[in-house]
Order: C-alpha cells, then sequence, then structure tokens
C-alpha cells in the first residue's frame, strides 16, 4: 500500500513539474510555476465593428458505419472551431470581476479606443463594418514564444489580449 502512495505522489509531483504548453511550431517552452497572475475581471464592450479581421477555422468531420450481413448504417456529422477577430471601435466599457484587493486597478482598453477582438462566437463573423453590438470578452495572458528549452518566463513576455469574446446578446443594429 505505501508502494502504491508513494507512486501516485511521484506521479502527481511530476505532473506539476512539467512544462507549460507549447504553440504548434514553437521551438522552446517555459518553466512551470511562473507566478504569473491570472486576470479574472470581465469586460462589456459596446460599441462599433470598424471592420472584419481573418478568422482562423478549423473543420471536422467524423463518422462510422456499420455493416451486418451485408446491411447497416452510416453516420458522419461535421463540425468547426477556432477564433474570429473583429475590429472594434469602443462607446462604452463596463468591467466587473476586479479583486476588492486590487488598489491601482487600470483597464485594459478605454473609451474610444481601436481595439481587434478575439471571439469564440461564430454570430459575430455575420457583423459588417458600421454594426452596432456589445461583447463580453475575458483578458487573456499569454506569454510571448519561448525560443530556447525551459526558458524561465518574465513578467516583460506576457502580452495581454482581449479573448473570448461574445456577443452579449442575438441582437446588434445595424450599418445604416
Amino acid at each position: 500500500m505505501k508502494f502504491i502512495i508513494v507512486l501516485f505522489t511521484a506521479l502527481l509531483l511530476g505532473a506539476c513539474g512539467q512544462n507549460l504548453a507549447t504553440a504548434p511550431g514553437q521551438v522552446g517552452n517555459y518553466q512551470a510555476g511562473t507566478g504569473v497572475n491570472q486576470k479574472l475581471e470581465m469586460y462589456r464592450l459596446t460599441g462599433t465593428v470598424i471592420g472584419l479581421g481573418q478568422s482562423i477555422q478549423n473543420y471536422n468531420m467524423q463518422g462510422s458505419a456499420t455493416i451486418i450481413n451485408g446491411t447497416g448504417s452510416a453516420y458522419v456529422a461535421g463540425g468547426t472551431s477556432g477564433k474570429g477577430y473583429i475590429r472594434f471601435h469602443i462607446t462604452d466599457i463596463k468591467v466587473t470581476g476586479v479583486p476588492t484587493a486590487t488598489l491601482e486597478f487600470e483597464p485594459l482598453v478605454q473609451v474610444g479606443d481601436n481595439v481587434l477582438l478575439k471571439t469564440s462566437d461564430s454570430k459575430a463573423a455575420s457583423l459588417i463594418a458600421g454594426d452596432g453590438v456589445v461583447f463580453l470578452c475575458r483578458v487573456q495572458r499569454e506569454f510571448v514564444e519561448a525560443v530556447a528549452g525551459n526558458e524561465k518566463p518574465s513578467v516583460e513576455q506576457i502580452v495581454d489580449e482581449l479573448d473570448y469574446c461574445r456577443m452579449d446578446t442575438p441582437h446588434f443594429t445595424p450599418a445604416s
């Protein structure tokens, strides 16, 4: 029994010490345990679409078939995943979820900013320049790619992006 507990503990500690995930094509990787805090605030951005960026879409198909004694059935299904990009002008902003212990909170964006939003909402792909819409977004903290194995990350290598944006409702104001 002691052997099983020791083995389980060793596996658990080994998993904790793994490197952070690397992006496809990334040469190096970062050490785990960076000490970089996550941002938990939610941004409610009201504004106008000023143009569409490119979308990264993954299309996939899966299927199966069963044939028994010359008869059978087949099933095929497809789907998409990925991110869309929207060029957006902010006319109003509300930030929620700011930790109360934060004395000097400074929002990532301000009213009047033109920003690039990363959306996970397929409805946003139907918007056109001039449409008014409200997005709910999170701040995603990403590291600039590592170039060496087991590279130690620093605060200077962090990029904050507005990511996981979704339309707050399916309603929008059409471009005039």
